[in-house]
């Protein structure tokens, strides 16, 4: 693997929110190495490795794309590598980004701009949202390169949850 395969690549700042909605609706399982988390539908089951200086993901970002996908930014947050105001985060509870993002055409600005004015209220307005979502991307920029990328032992079809 050449220096540039075992690095990440920095996704999209929308993953700092759908890592919000899992957080708070608690859809993830942690233990010492490894971390679970459930797609928004629970249509799919994410294996997050964790190792002294990286992580390996099944999630379709970070398998199929090199792209540091949600439940690794879930990781971060819970490890406190990645700061996040859990008031905030709850605001993102219940939302299904799933459906979100298969009406906007996978537009990611388009659906994050749509989810923040639907969860923004009197005390959390879209600025005040959007300023806690970039101060997370930005720690993440910052950190992105120190991230070591490994492969997941699980493909990205093994997340599949059979009904």
């Amino acid at each position: 693997m050449s220096n540039s395969e075992n690095k990440w690549r920095l996704p999209h700042i929308i993953k700092i929110a759908e890592a919000y909605t899992a957080m708070a609706d608690k859809r993830y399982k942690a233990n010492s190495c490894t971390l679970e988390v459930f797609s928004s539908d629970f249509s799919k089951k994410y294996t997050v490795t964790i190792y002294n200086d990286g992580y390996a993901s099944n999630d379709n970002m970070s398998y199929n794309f090199n792209i540091l996908g949600y439940p690794i930014v879930i990781a971060l947050m819970i490890e406190g590598k990645i700061p996040y105001n859990f008031e905030i985060a709850s605001l993102f509870s219940g939302v299904n980004w799933t459906e979100v993002n298969k009406k906007f055409k996978r537009d990611f600005s388009a659906s994050l701009n749509f989810v923040i004015k639907e969860v923004s209220n009197d005390k959390y307005d879209p600025n005040t949202i959007n300023e806690s979502i970039l101060a997370a991307y930005r720690k993440l920029e910052s950190i992105i390169c120190e991230i070591q990328r490994y492969d997941s032992f699980l493909s990205f079809s093994d997340a599949t949850i059979s009904k």
